[in-house]
């Protein structure tokens, strides 16, 4: 996955600007009719919630919570993820316990991998129960008969997935291809 942080602040600026813009006409048609002080304050109300809806939004999408979408860019993890299919992925922590069978999102070579855990590298410790001294995971795209090649360090973790919203993620494709023609 691209670097495509100036693309998140544009849409949230354009979504913000779009959110002042409604709310001035909103203001403004509301000045001109002489409506009653209940109904004044209930529109005031729903602009406010609007707003904050907003707000939210724009923090959700920038990752200002533990829980980022992030756009699949390929076919790897074939039929349970698709290309364009957007992800949520909760973002690392501590008490995060990443076991096999788990999708995670990781960084490799400048690049968002999204591959399932199909093994646990322990640090050679003989006591094999003791998920503590894991330090690599093997990792595999659901499409793929082979494991990567590489392995996978807890640095390189930025969380699991833990939900998806198929082909919301299309413009993202498309920009991103865009970008790599020129």
């Amino acid at each position: 996955m691209p670097k495509v942080d100036w693309y998140l602040v544009g849409r949230s600026a354009v979504g913000f600007g779009v959110t002042v813009i409604m709310l001035l006409d909103r203001t403004r048609q509301n000045a001109r009719r002489q409506i009653g002080m209940g109904r004044h304050q209930q529109k005031k109300a729903m602009n406010v919630l609007f707003v904050g809806c907003m707000v939210a939004l724009v923090l959700f999408m920038t990752g200002a919570f533990a829980y980022k979408p992030t756009v699949i860019m390929s076919n790897s993890m074939q039929p349970v993820y698709g290309r364009g299919d957007a992800v949520i992925v909760r973002q690392k922590s501590p008490e995060m316990n990443i076991g096999v069978g788990d999708i995670i999102q990781y960084s490799y070579k400048d690049r968002l991998i999204t591959h399932r855990v199909v093994e646990l590298v322990d640090s050679g410790n003989d006591n094999d129960n003791d998920n503590d001294n894991v330090v690599q995971y093997i990792t595999r795209g659901d499409n793929s008969d082979s494991n990567d090649p590489w392995l996978v360090s807890e640095e390189q973790i930025s969380g699991t997935i833990r939900a998806r919203v198929p082909l919301v993620g299309w413009p993202t494709v498309y920009l991103y291809e865009m970008m790599q023609r020129e």
